[in-house]
């Protein structure tokens, strides 16, 4: 089967793609081919045979976790396991109705993404991810944040969508109470009144962090070969480099 040549506009539907379903839900998702009719909920006589699963939902919230939620699903039913609270501010119970971020999970969804292009004959699941995103050194990351701030990357309306930031608790490593979130793209309060465009990531051995001036002139990508350390240093030459004159 023959094979579009690579376009620059794949690179970038890709990577929207990806950001896209950073923000699915398992809630969400659309089964692929035929839909099926969701099993029936289970009696509450049956109930009793996942007591021992609502005993460790139970535990796990004791140990300190806000709230859990779990729901089994097979040829003979439904069954929805919670326990704790989904907000602790009105402390609403945890709900198996409620949305969130599925994290590492979505990288179920990239892949069917990817299938789905090669079946359309548009990329080979033996192409190099650098024929397509090729992304390895500071300077690339630099060079792609940049563009992408400067609005070379995307459409006037997906550049707004992308940008449309709202408020984030601050995370663990990067981040702080005022942040907000857009598609895939975080707005950091570095200081008062400092705030730069990017994002954290980390993998076992190796920290990266992005970020850049609203215009995309001023850019700055840091990579530690090491997950440990003072995050104090590395937020010092962050704002050392935005906030400061």
């Amino acid at each position: 089967m023959s094979r579009q040549q690579p376009s620059r506009g794949l690179p970038v539907a890709l990577a929207v793609a990806a950001v896209a379903l950073g923000t699915l839900t398992a809630t969400t998702a659309a089964p692929a081919g035929p839909l099926h009719h969701a099993p029936p909920r289970l009696p509450p006589n049956a109930q009793a045979a996942h007591a021992k699963t609502q005993a460790v939902l139970n535990e796990i919230v004791a140990q300190g976790t806000p709230g859990v939620i779990a729901r089994i699903q097979d040829a003979r039913g439904v069954w929805d396991g919670r326990a704790g609270i989904g907000d602790l501010v009105t402390e609403r119970p945890r709900s198996t109705s409620e949305k969130f971020r599925i994290a590492s999970v979505t990288k179920t969804f990239t892949a069917t993404v990817l299938l789905g292009l090669e079946a359309e004959g548009r990329i080979s699941l033996d192409d190099s991810v650098e024929e397509w995103l090729p992304v390895s050194t500071v300077g690339d990351v630099n060079t792609f944040l940049s563009k992408l701030l400067a609005g070379e990357l995307l459409p006037p309306a997906q550049q707004r969508q992308l940008l449309d930031a709202v408020h984030v608790d601050g995370d663990k490593g990067h981040g702080g109470p005022q942040d907000r979130y857009g598609l895939g793209i975080r707005h950091f309060e570095l200081r008062e009144d400092c705030w730069a465009w990017g994002h954290g990531g980390m993998i076992p051995g190796s920290a990266t962090r992005t970020l850049a001036s609203a215009d995309g002139r001023r850019v700055m990508t840091m990579n530690r070969n090491g997950d440990w350390g003072e995050q104090r240093l590395e937020d010092a030459a962050v704002e050392t480099e935005f906030c400061e004159p």
